[in-house]
């Protein structure tokens, strides 16, 4: 386990008008992305209601939990921000911490910490190089986002 992690911090803003969503590596150890990726919403949320429903009640099939998590993590991690994402956790000296801000409240809502990841077959709130921060972060990342802008 790590006992220093480096901050990743990723932005999804609100959808345009194709209902494309702009997903932004804000910071992070190994770059930024310089303009947002525009990313279709494909999560398919309505398929996948009974699965949160089931989160919810800790009952969930866990087949039916990962097919959720890769979804999750297939929107969250379009080609060039997991690249990024890649690049950064190859370091093995310090862990990466997960700082994701969501402004849609209706993507905000979602279990982000179920994201699974198909290349190391994890969760990534599970990973022991990876730290995944959401709920507690949106104060700290507006501090954060505007010392990075004007730098």
């Amino acid at each position: 386990m790590y006992t220093e992690y480096e901050d990743f911090y990723l932005h999804v803003g609100w959808p345009d008008e194709h209902g494309r969503f702009p997903i932004h590596v804000v910071h992070s150890p190994c770059g930024e992305t310089r303009q947002p990726v525009w990313q279709e919403n494909k999560l398919r949320l309505a398929a996948c209601q009974h699965v949160l429903d089931y989160l919810e009640e800790l009952i969930a099939e866990p087949e039916e939990v990962e097919l959720l998590g890769r979804s999750l993590h297939e929107f969250l991690f379009p080609a060039e921000v997991d690249e990024i994402f890649r690049r950064c956790r190859e370091e093995k000296t310090k862990g990466l911490r997960v700082r994701l801000r969501i402004d849609p409240e209706e993507l905000s809502l979602l279990p982000w910490e179920y994201c699974f990841d198909p290349r190391t077959g994890q969760y990534l709130a599970l990973e022991r190089q990876t730290r995944f921060s959401f709920r507690q972060l949106l104060a700290a990342f507006s501090v954060h986002e505007a010392s990075v802008n004007a730098g």
